[in-house]
């Protein structure tokens, strides 16, 4: 039996544009954080921490 082949996604322009988009991102584990969250309309940041250090760092 042949694997079924994944389909690509289809991008779509539907969105709610009076909301935010949150992003995180975290370097090893435990390991340094950071997260944003911007305006998903204009892009500009509403929030933002960087390098959150580990309590194990």
């Amino acid at each position: 039996m042949k694997p079924k082949k994944n389909k690509p996604q289809q991008k779509t322009k539907d969105y709610v544009k009076e909301s935010i988009s949150v992003d995180a991102a975290c370097s090893g584990n435990p390991g340094a954080m950071e997260f944003q969250g911007v305006h998903t309309d204009t892009g500009a940041q509403i929030f933002g921490v960087q390098r959150l250090s580990s309590r194990y760092e």
